[in-house]
């Protein structure tokens, strides 16, 4: 089932855009998750809470790794196109497709009607 490509992709700037608001959002997790390892040490909580703060952690890494490397991948799998009908987009791996009416569209038919 080939699909043809849309005629629009997203701004070169997207993937640019993306990782700077990813990096602040990490940053933020990483303060309070500091702040929550030193509430820890403070107040000498348990020791299967800090075992997960480790897991906290390590899946705050993770997902730091992975905010670098997922705004290319959208870049170049992220296709649009909109006219008087329709909003289409095609996305990931396997082409998705998703077709909405268009709301501009849709709000003239209804001015026109009522007048």
């Amino acid at each position: 089932m080939n699909q043809p490509l849309l005629e629009h992709k997203l701004s070169a700037n997207m993937p640019k855009v993306r990782m700077i608001s990813d990096t602040i959002g990490n940053i933020i997790g990483f303060i309070v998750l500091g702040v929550i390892f030193g509430v820890d040490a403070y107040f000498k909580w348990p020791n299967w809470m800090e075992w997960i703060l480790y897991g906290l952690l390590v899946f705050t890494i993770i997902g730091t790794i992975w905010a670098f490397i997922e705004p290319k991948y959208l870049y170049k799998s992220w296709r649009y196109q909109i006219d008087e009908d329709y909003l289409q987009l095609t996305y990931g791996i396997f082409k998705k497709q998703w077709v909405t009416p268009s709301p501009k569209y849709n709000l003239y038919q209804r001015v026109r009607v009522q007048l």
